[in-house]
């Protein structure tokens, strides 16, 4: 009797001392693998959706679970560098593929080139022989402006056919605009009115053949040509330390914005203007080609003008510039 009547107590602290125990496991078991567990299956998660800069899984087992994600927090890494080189060589092979493009591209231009200048040969010695010519005997006739167009115009074909050089000093390009303006203004009269601020004379300061004078044709022929009331062209030049600011602004009819992207697509015909057959896309391609830190902007409203704007750097010692590769 005494027996039974201590057994309900010892069945009840049994079974209180089993679910302690079980409570334990319970909390060993949810501490040792199941978080961890639920960590890594998160991690998986976000691994599987681009996320691999989570921070690496924290545990302190030192059992099979702790290695287990020790292996995996390696597996990350090793696949976020992967993914990383991987990225890079992309990077690499895209950079190579627009320089292979850009080089077939100037090949392509180069060629271009070449056949225009075969298709349009003439004799220099026969034109300027020529205009010579005529330049004495509107001299003897006493025809002065005749005679002074004509010299105008000798210089611009001798500039046209005879400058192989690809850099030329700014005074020099200067000189083929104001010949080019003087034809121009005969032609247009009083609705062109045209004035050049200089403030960056010396040496060091070159512009690729070619840049200034396309620039102002096509400010003429496409901005100021159209207007009845005519127009104004002005080219303003500042150097600002160890760079060379050029602004070109007319008052023409202006560009709209799609046309004007088309116009600085290289690979577009764009206006050109009747003398040099140069576009604004050319002028800026050769641009960049020639001078790493050089600039290129347009800015135009239609009904209002044109305004460009070229940012070239200065080269000590009045050398020729290094042309970019």
């Amino acid at each position: 009797m005494q027996t039974l009547q201590i057994l309900p107590a010892a069945s009840i602290s049994l079974s209180v001392i089993i679910l302690a125990l079980a409570a334990l496991l319970g909390t060993f078991t949810m501490r040792q693998i199941i978080r961890p567990v639920l960590r890594l299956a998160d991690s998986a998660k976000k691994i599987a959706e681009n996320q691999l800069d989570t921070p690496d899984i924290q545990v302190e087992n030192q059992d099979e679970i702790g290695q287990l994600v020790e292996m995996f927090n390696k597996m990350k890494g090793s696949m976020r560098k992967y993914i990383a080189t991987l990225r890079e060589v992309n990077q690499m092979e895209s950079l190579l593929h627009q320089e292979e493009l850009q080089k077939v591209e100037m090949e392509q231009q180069l060629k271009s080139m070449q056949l225009s200048m075969l298709q349009s040969q003439i004799n220099p010695h026969f034109l300027f022989n020529t205009l010579n010519t005529i330049r004495i005997t509107a001299k003897i006739e006493e025809a002065h402006s005749t005679e002074e167009l004509i010299q105008r115009l000798a210089n611009l074909f001798r500039y046209n056919l005879q400058t192989s050089d690809a850099i030329v000093p700014l005074e020099r390009e200067l000189n083929i605009v104001q010949d080019y303006i003087h034809i121009q203004q005969r032609r247009f009269g009083s609705r062109l009115n045209f004035v050049t601020d200089n403030l960056a004379e010396g040496k060091g300061v070159f512009v690729p053949v070619f840049t200034l004078q396309p620039l102002v044709e096509n400010a003429i022929i496409h901005g100021i040509s159209p207007k009845e009331e005519g127009g104004s062209v002005r080219v303003r030049i500042r150097r600002k330390g160890e760079f060379v600011r050029i602004t070109i602004t007319d008052t023409g009819q202006g560009i709209s914005r799609e046309k004007l992207h088309s116009l600085l697509d290289q690979t577009a015909a764009g206006q050109r203007g009747h003398l040099s057959h140069i576009g604004m896309g050319n002028v800026r391609s050769r641009l960049e080609m020639l001078f790493a830190d050089s600039r290129f902007n347009v800015y135009s409203r239609v009904g209002l003008g044109t305004s460009i704007r070229l940012v070239l750097p200065v080269q000590e010692g009045g050398g020729a510039p290094c042309i970019t590769s």
